[in-house]
């Protein structure tokens, strides 16, 4: 789910969970809902593929599906590698 614009506000029309999310953040505040609703986790899913393709290209070789499927098990295999070696230490800054 994407958070609503920071001027949302809510709409007799919109959807209901729509609606929710802005009086949720209204009440609690924007990163108090965004871990509440686990925001961060869509955030590493995007951030893996992200990776995934710098390293590795956006796109797959091989033509047919058996090879294709061999192809991203090797790719995994690789990131896996990779990130065993290290990975940068991340932190918040104010």
């Amino acid at each position: 789910m994407i958070p609503p614009r920071a001027n949302a506000v809510v709409h007799d029309k919109a959807v209901a969970l729509r609606n929710r999310n802005i009086r949720e953040i209204e009440e609690n505040g924007r990163m108090k809902w965004q871990k509440d609703r686990q925001y961060g986790r869509r955030n590493y899913g995007e951030l893996a593929f992200y990776r995934y393709q710098r390293v590795l290209g956006g796109a797959l070789h091989a033509r047919d599906m058996e090879r294709q499927e061999q192809e991203v098990v090797i790719g995994c295999g690789i990131m896996n590698k990779i990130t065993s070696l290290g990975m940068p230490a991340s932190y918040r800054s104010t």
